[in-house]
């Protein structure tokens, strides 16, 4: 049976389709290494893409997964992440110690109400031992005795990187009042 007549019974080298799509690779292996080698070599080649945009991606990234973003940001009527107060403070209230409710503060680079004066290294120590600069302890309501006391110090590092990234965003509200 040739190609034409095969593919019009619905049948490839004697399988059916299903079954060759399963047994017979889309590229050999020696053109799969080939391409992941280019795709190496075109990635790393791209102008504008350093270490530093890769470790604010990760941060970016590490920020969402660990919980950062679902707290220190408000929602709209979805309940999606509102994108204009990204890390601008919780809308909703978090059981803390002694069964008070805090709501999470600004976390932007805004110097008057985020972390926008805090160093990468501040706020590496914050994330990891739930220290400011300025000596206070962070609520519990942050995980930062369990969950983020076991970040890797480059994780920690990125999740630093990108919230210096954050557009400012001015204004504590009662967010920051409540959880000071």
């Amino acid at each position: 049976m040739d190609r034409v007549s095969e593919r019009r019974a619905g049948t490839c080298r004697g399988k059916s389709v299903a079954q060759a799509s399963r047994t017979t690779p889309l590229l050999g292996p020696r053109w799969r290494s080939a391409l992941g080698v280019l795709s190496v070599i075109s990635l790393s080649a791209v102008p504008g893409i350093t270490r530093a945009d890769d470790m604010v991606a990760r941060g970016a990234y590490l920020a969402k997964v660990t919980g950062c973003e679902g707290c220190h940001s408000a929602h709209d009527a979805a309940g999606a992440v509102a994108p204009s107060r990204l890390m601008a403070g919780g809308d909703h209230p978090i059981r803390a110690a002694s069964g008070t409710f805090i709501v999470p503060p600004n976390i932007t680079s805004d110097r008057d109400s985020g972390i926008g004066g805090w160093t990468a290294a501040a706020i590496v120590m914050a994330i990891r031992t739930g220290r400011t600069p300025d000596g206070r302890t962070l609520s519990i309501a942050m995980p930062w005795r369990t969950q983020y006391a076991y970040l890797t110090e480059k994780d920690a590092e990125a999740i630093a990187a990108y919230l210096l990234t954050v557009p400012p965003v001015p204004g504590e509200g009662a967010a920051a009042e409540t959880a000071r």
